[in-house]
């Protein structure tokens, strides 16, 4: 698990990585230029939400949840 230092470095870069432009950024601007300011607001706090569930999601070990068995199927392939 995480210590507190850890916690402390990895939250504001994950929210830097997620706040810089991209597709959801870019959406959510041209949302708000097309419904107003707080339809892209309500958008862009239910995006970070999301991102944040997703960031504990992984730091919990659930990354490793959606591999399975075929992750260990393709790398006993891959040696043989």
């Amino acid at each position: 698990m995480f210590s507190d230092v850890q916690w402390a470095a990895f939250l504001p870069t994950a929210m830097l990585v997620a706040a810089t432009p991209g597709v959801n950024p870019l959406l959510s601007l041209r949302n708000g230029l097309r419904h107003g300011w707080v339809a892209a607001v309500s958008a862009t706090l239910g995006r970070f939400t999301a991102f944040v569930a997703m960031v504990i999601a992984v730091a919990a070990g659930q990354g490793r949840a959606g591999q399975g068995r075929a992750g260990h199927r393709s790398v006993r392939c891959w040696r043989l």
